[in-house]
């Protein structure tokens, strides 16, 4: 395997990650929004 594509590989799997992690914190955040207004 090659250096380069396993290093492709990880770039895109980090950047979902960090999509995914982004994702929750404003779905936590929205709750937290809900939460306040009731």
């Amino acid at each position: 395997m090659e250096p380069s594509q396993h290093d492709e590989r990880r770039f895109i799997l980090g950047k979902s990650a960090c999509l995914l992690s982004k994702k929750t914190a404003v779905s936590q955040y929205d709750v937290t929004i809900a939460a306040r207004q009731q």
